[in-house]
């Protein structure tokens, strides 16, 4: 892999993991401000939003960041300018369009999610739920366009630019939020749910503040297009043609998200309805609710965020590489992203769950149901990147088309075992609300198999070598935490506060980490992954670092 490569995508996770970081950060207090039932109600509003946002922005940083990367390199400057203009405009209406069906058709998804519920067992009304919908849905007027400048300006192979208004967006967002909630519960004393309502609108603070930083910049990029224009002696693309090419470009992520985000409304929809009729009572199904849809996943996202990154520049690459027909780099990428995939989130994938009650206390306070659930879900974290790793695999390999149909059929699989799961479970005596969790690991198995077979038919990958590599790499994980475990275990210390719990976790965290190198170096599944030349820079730059290991 070309450092390029490698600098790319190490900047990319950056922008992502310390997104990410925050976003897990602030959920600390804002956890323990709110509590279940006000985490429940923003679950109901920020899921449908993040629905919303995925379907009209999840193709468009791709979709106009390949459209302009190709123009760029044959020079055609002259094609950009106009996809430039063309492709803002399309987001405009995009952004208007969004905004009006998310604001208009907000009573009516209120009303499916308390559908069958008792209203005496009803925590928020449906005016409740479709307050708060309304109020995130103004921040998809910014958006669109904010993901349309990322796009624009990676196109030119600026990474910096979206790793900075991503964070930016973040801090803004997190500030308003933190200082609106806790305005409104300690100096006028407004209640949870107007609280939660100023937590919500805070997306709109943020994507405002993150689109200044990209207008900046993209202003910047199009004046040096446009002194460019004169050495421009090619033919300029017709709107049809450019119109074509963005959608061919954007329509398989877009399909991609929206599938993703039906796993997450199938749990919005179901898990009161399904949970409350075996038995729980509505606040215990809150707070499952409230661990599966918006506490779980910050945790999950940021282990994903890993995935996220390797991605962002993972694609181009293999992509360049197919269309140059060179098969052994394609080849060699797949097997070793695939296996880097595996190593890491693999690792924090099982250290979590192992860990899962401290690490959810430290970051959202003592939750009796969170570190349960938690426990089990982190899981869906790994199969979801092995799953977005093979489909990003296919669409780089010009197979994104196949990749819809097997996350399709891998979804049909999480709807139609979504509440089975649940029965099954309560039947034979296990907690009944990881059935939730199981239903979606298997639809994302269905899917990573079905992907696996393709790239294996496509790409020529061997996949009997990465199934004995995953077999080591199971035997690795399970020394490792069955060791760590076995400590755990004999060690009667339960850490109680911020610093007593960041120090534990930082010492198994090392201990962990350290028996899993050293399995790893020693079954040689590191330098298979990462390759001897990248092992040796690593070692070279850590003994230039400290000299007492020259």
């Amino acid at each position: 892999m070309k450092q390029s490569f490698i600098k790319g995508a190490t900047i990319a996770s950056l922008g992502v993991i310390i997104t990410k970081v925050l976003g897990v950060l602030y959920a600390i207090p804002f956890n323990r401000m709110i509590g279940d039932d006000g985490a429940a109600l923003y679950g109901y509003g920020y899921s449908v939003y993040i629905m919303f946002i995925n379907i009209s922005v999840a193709g468009i940083p791709f979709g106009i960041s390949k459209l302009v990367s190709n123009y760029s390199s044959l020079d055609k400057y002259k094609s950009i300018d106009k996809a430039y203009d063309i492709a803002k405009k399309l987001m405009i209406a995009v952004s208007v369009l969004v905004f009006v069906i998310m604001f208009g058709f907000a009573n009516y998804y209120a009303e499916a999610v308390l559908r069958n519920v008792e209203v005496a067992k009803q925590v928020h009304s449906v005016g409740d739920i479709a307050l708060g919908i309304r109020l995130v849905s103004f921040s998809l007027l910014f958006v669109p366009m904010l993901a349309f400048g990322r796009g624009f300006l990676q196109g030119f192979q600026d990474m910096t630019t979206t790793a900075k208004s991503q964070i930016t967006e973040q801090l803004a967002r997190v500030l308003f939020l933190l200082v609106g909630v806790y305005a409104c519960l300690y100096l006028f004393d407004l209640g949870v749910n107007v609280a939660v309502y100023t937590a919500l609108f805070a997306a709109f603070v943020g994507a405002v503040a993150g689109y200044f930083i990209v207008y900046k910049n993209t202003k910047k990029q199009r004046g040096t297009i446009e002194k460019k224009l004169h050495l421009d002696y090619h033919d300029v693309d017709s709107t049809k043609t450019i119109l074509r090419k963005l959608i061919l470009f954007s329509a398989p992520f877009i399909l991609l998200s929206m599938i993703i985000n039906l796993y997450t409304q199938v749990n919005t929809l179901s898990i009161v309805n399904v949970l409350t009729g075996i038995g729980y009572t509505t606040k215990e199904a809150n707070s499952v609710l409230a661990a599966l849809t918006v506490w779980g996943p910050k945790l999950n996202r940021l282990v994903f965020a890993f995935t996220i990154g390797f991605n962002t520049a993972l694609l181009p690459s293999i992509s360049s590489d197919y269309a140059k027909g060179d098969m052994v780099a394609v080849k060699m990428k797949t097997e070793k992203s695939l296996q880097l995939i595996l190593l890491l989130v693999g690792f924090l994938s099982v250290f979590s769950s192992v860990f899962s009650k401290e690490i959810f206390t430290f970051f959202f306070a003592t939750s009796v149901w969170g570190p349960t659930i938690f426990k089990i879900s982190i899981f869906t974290t790994l199969f979801h990147s092995l799953m977005y790793m093979t489909s990003v695999i296919l669409q780089a390999t010009k197979h994104a088309y196949i990749s819809i149909a097997t996350m399709f059929i891998g979804w049909l699989f999480k709807l139609l075992l979504n509440e089975p799961m649940v029965h099954l479970l309560d039947r034979i005596g296990f907690e009944a609300a990881h059935g939730f969790a199981l239903a979606t690991m298997i639809g994302f198995f269905v899917t990573i198999v079905l992907n696996l077979i393709l790239i294996g038919r496509f790409v020529n990958v061997k996949n009997r070598v990465l199934g004995r590599r995953f077999v080591k790499l199971v035997i690795i994980i399970g020394i490792t935490f069955g060791l760590t475990a076995t400590i755990k275990y004999f060690v009667p210390y339960s850490p109680e506060g911020f610093i007593a719990i960041l120090i534990y976790l930082g010492l198994f965290g090392v201990f962990s980490l350290a028996i899993y190198l050293y399995l790893g170096f020693y079954s040689k599944l590191i330098q298979r992954a990462l390759g001897q030349d990248i092992i040796i820079e690593i070692r070279n730059k850590i003994r230039a670092k400290i000299p007492f290991l020259k």
